[in-house]
């Protein structure tokens, strides 16, 4: 399974963490994709692509590089497919589709 990997652009679309941000998706196992991402323009972190937009360089406890990224051990990536990621809005809902599904109201 290969490594997706979130990098973000400021501004952007997409409200996040107080401000707007684009992002892309990207394998992170696939060689020099991070790199060439990062020359583009994108940010391994939502901070880091604020501060790169403002015109100032990331501070070093934020700066990441493509090897911080892919020495993560997969053990702590999330599985995308994993319950344990959903929000409490999506359990919610889910929980509320299964009742629904049953016949159960409230």
């Amino acid at each position: 399974m290969s490594a997706m990997i979130m990098l973000f652009k400021h501004p952007g679309s997409y409200e996040m963490h107080g401000s707007r941000y684009d992002y892309i998706v990207i394998d992170g196992e696939k060689e020099g994709a991070i790199e060439q991402a990062i020359k583009e323009g994108w940010a391994l972190t939502t901070q880091e692509a604020f501060e790169k937009d403002k015109g100032s360089e990331p501070t070093e406890a934020r700066k990441l590089t493509a090897a911080d990224v892919k020495n993560v051990p997969s053990a702590l990536q999330p599985d995308p497919l994993s319950s344990n990621n959903e929000s409490e809005a999506t359990k919610a809902k889910r929980a509320w589709n299964e009742k629904a599904d049953k016949g159960i109201k409230g």
